[in-house]
């Protein structure tokens, strides 16, 4: 999950969330946990996300059936299964428990 976080992070900035000059550099950083905050052009719900994959506690990140059944996430799969999509594909994301991440952060 930390690792797919990491990508996430890339994805919405273009840039790494953790850089160093060399490798025990870049564990530090990773260890600190701090990166600069996504652009606010993006949700708070995706900024939240990404936080929550972030975390330095293995135990207090979520799961991906936790991220997958996300109505942000929702929304973000009908997106690209569109209209053209098969009746299973859809009813399989239909299908799923819409949890908002205040749930998610109960959970942890």
């Amino acid at each position: 999950i930390w690792a797919l976080g990491c990508i996430l992070y890339e994805l919405t900035t273009l840039k790494r969330a953790f850089t160093a000059k060399n490798l025990l550099a870049l564990i530090g950083q990773i260890r600190k946990g701090r990166y600069p905050p996504i652009s606010n052009i993006y949700s708070k719900d995706l900024s939240y996300l990404i936080k929550c994959m972030l975390e330095q506690d293995p135990e207090r990140r979520p799961s991906i059936d936790q991220i997958l059944s996300l109505g942000c996430s929702q929304k973000a799969f009908k997106a690209i299964i569109g209209p053209n999509a098969d009746s299973d594909a859809d009813s399989d994301v239909d299908s799923l428990d819409s949890l908002d991440l205040e749930t998610l952060e109960n959970e942890r």
